[in-house]
């Protein structure tokens, strides 16, 4: 959280490694091809000029942590005080990754899964 102008916000820093692109040629070159076929106008979303990775997929509020006083879920994404109950979808990201987070999410839902032991009891 920040506090901004408009009072506080959620906000995100560059992780490590590669940045997130901001523009994806062949996006744009499939987006240009696109419009011609269909007699319409390519355009961008607003962050591109700014070099901002922007996506329609929002993300994050089901916070991992070691515990209920700090987050929703632990690192298996199993929900604090809700036996049998995990969150395997966006919410649990903890960051944007500005594409389509599709792969992100089954990644970490295949991870968190892999975890579950063979024939566990139920309260998993």
């Amino acid at each position: 959280m920040k506090r901004g102008l408009f009072g506080r916000k959620l906000t995100s820093k560059q992780g490590y490694g590669e940045e997130n692109p901001s523009w994806v040629p062949k996006g744009h070159e499939v987006a240009r091809d696109l419009a011609a076929d269909f007699n319409g106008t390519p355009g961008a979303v607003i962050g591109e000029p700014f070099g901002i990775p922007l996506t329609a997929h929002f993300l994050g509020g089901a916070v991992i942590a070691k515990d209920a006083s700090g987050g929703v879920v632990d690192k298996h994404l199993k929900v604090f005080g809700v036996p049998g109950m995990h969150i395997l979808d966006g919410s649990t990201l903890s960051a944007n990754p500005g594409v389509n987070p599709s792969l992100s999410i089954a990644a970490q839902a295949e991870w968190a899964m892999s975890h579950w032991p063979v024939n566990a009891p139920r309260e998993l």
